[in-house]
């Protein structure tokens, strides 16, 4: 068997035990799917020697809240991160990998605000909020932030975020911020 790249989708600790990470070393992706009681913490120390995961998409099935905003990641080669979690706020950007340019959250049902801290993490090229992941009234992105970001449109969906109140866009053209009205 080649061990050059590993993928390891559907993980659950549930059914397995997260030290059985430890020596997975040529890990590139990982999806697991029920944390199962362990931490963030564990689960980051045991993926320590796999200094080739670039993709790792953590969701917790079962909404177990002890890990609400516990999201430590000492994963400097991490680019791809996908959270579907509770988790009511995010950590502050100190405790995400610092070379993530990729950042899925869903389920995530933020009540405060995720972008003064999403948008100082330098290298991000890619947001994706959705399926609930901000359940907060306003979201404010300061002028430059997200200095990586290829942001050159919303999708068609922006117009189900019902709970969004309040939007404030600045250093667009007339026609971009036009999309943006209301049903524009």
């Amino acid at each position: 068997m080649d061990h050059s790249s590993w993928t390891l989708r559907g993980y659950s600790i549930e059914s397995s035990s997260v030290e059985d990470l430890l020596g997975m070393t040529k890990l590139r992706t990982l999806t697991v799917h029920s944390l199962d009681g362990c931490t963030l913490e564990t689960l980051s120390a045991s993926l320590c020697e796999s200094r080739e995961l670039g993709q790792l998409s953590l969701y917790e099935v079962m909404h177990d809240r002890h890990n609400e905003g516990k999201l430590v990641l000492d994963l400097i080669q991490l680019k791809f991160l996908t959270v579907g979690m509770h988790m009511p706020r995010l950590p502050d950007q100190h405790r995400f990998p610092p070379n993530l340019t990729n950042i899925c959250l869903r389920y995530c049902c933020m009540e405060d605000d995720p972008m003064p801290i999403l948008e100082k993490l330098l290298h991000l090229k890619l947001v994706e909020l959705s399926y609930g992941a901000f359940t907060g009234k306003k979201m404010v992105c300061s002028k430059g932030g997200f200095p990586q970001l290829k942001l050159k449109e919303l999708p068609d969906e922006v117009i189900y975020i019902t709970s969004l109140k309040q939007q404030t866009i600045g250093g667009r053209n007339s026609e971009w911020v036009w999309k943006l009205s209301e049903r524009g």
